[in-house]
């Protein structure tokens, strides 16, 4: 943990210049607000968003941005009024920036804020030795989690937020097209909280092998198999309760709906390089199916945090490369090229 007097003014910020093209850019972390906390960076996560920005495909996030929200690390500097952590406490960071003020912030739903940002937005990396944000936004982290453990709770609690607002209840089957981090974690979220049958697609047999262990009933390649007609056959022809769309393509949209029994959920997690698809909607009529988008998290955090911290949730197995903030470049080419065996890539900082 650096000292006060050996905190910097300013620190180097990871942006995406261009498409591919990443730079430094200084942010000033010299002047605290009565409610900003400084943390001294130690972990964090390369998110998918993150990887939509560097690749030029992020239909709302255009170049020049700065990159990284998924971190944590160790609190060395409180404002005047800070409260709920102290220096030296082990943090994680709920990245959002919200009014407060709207219809949606003033009834507690603060993911639906009329202003809603994220820290990126704002100018500000994740990839970076200091970070300052309010002290709303954090949540200690238990010893049994490490530094890197602890950067992964921004997409767990994507992952319980939308496994929260699909309704599924115990007994429930469900069916999960992707088995990228996102999908993974919502796996392991919906067996802890009682979904019986639990199906995942994908077409990397490294990834479906991982689901498999993390505790998949079924694991099927899409590149090998339909995953309707598979899950039509293991079912009875019913369909499953609940669907999970991670991957955001619109063949795996329209999947996600004819994977579905009548009367059942699809939560639309992906993020859509090419947002417009075509669908039969009588689909939706004749089968009352309700399909349902989902934006991040909303008093996800702590139900997130426990999971994890219990064992419930595995974070560990899902990082498969922990790089220097040196090779942020190299991280980002691995993920780019959809090599085999990346999953989640951490930059230890």
């Amino acid at each position: 943990m650096g000292t006060a007097s050996s905190i910097p003014a300013e620190v180097d910020n990871v942006w995406v210049k261009a498409p591919g093209v990443l730079e430094l850019r200084k942010f000033d972390v010299s002047k605290l607000g009565p409610e900003d906390v400084l943390i001294r960076v130690r972990a964090c996560a390369i998110c998918g968003s993150d990887l939509h920005i560097y690749e030029g495909t992020h239909p709302h996030a255009p170049t020049p941005i700065a990159i990284g929200h998924e971190l944590s690390g160790e609190v060395v500097r409180v404002g005047g009024s800070v409260q709920k952590v102290g220096v030296g406490d082990r943090v994680c960071v709920e990245p959002l920036i919200v009014c407060g003020k709207c219809h949606y912030c003033q009834r507690g739903l603060y993911n639906r804020c009329l202003k809603i940002s994220v820290n990126y937005r704002a100018g500000q990396s994740g990839f970076t030795k200091y970070f300052k944000f309010p002290e709303r936004w954090l949540h200690r982290i238990p010893d049994n989690l490490s530094f890197e453990e602890a950067s992964l709770i921004e997409p767990l609690a994507v992952a319980v937020h939308n496994v929260r607002g699909a309704g599924l209840k115990m007994g429930d089957t469900a069916a999960i097209l992707g088995a990228g981090p996102i999908g993974l974690l919502v796996l392991q979220v919906a067996r802890a909280m009682g979904a019986s049958t639990l199906f995942i697609t994908d077409t990397d047999d490294y990834r479906l092998s991982l689901a498999g262990q993390l505790g998949a009933d079924y694991t099927i390649n899409a590149a090998k198999e339909d995953p309707v007609e598979k899950v039509r056959t293991l079912t009875d022809s019913l369909g499953v309760d609940v669907c999970f769309e991670a991957v955001g393509i619109e063949r795996t949209f329209t999947q996600a709906i004819r994977l579905l029994k009548k009367g059942g959920m699809a939560r639309i997690i992906g993020t859509y390089g090419k947002p417009n698809i075509t669908f039969d909607v009588m689909q939706l009529i004749a089968g009352e199916l309700r399909v349902s988008g989902t934006f991040g998290y909303c008093w996800d955090y702590e139900a997130a945090i426990d999971l994890a911290s219990r064992g419930r949730v595995k974070l560990k197995p899902l990082i498969t490369h922990v790089m220097n903030l040196d090779n942020i470049k190299e991280a980002f080419e691995l993920l780019a090229k959809r090599e085999k065996g990346a999953v989640k890539v951490v930059i230890k900082i």
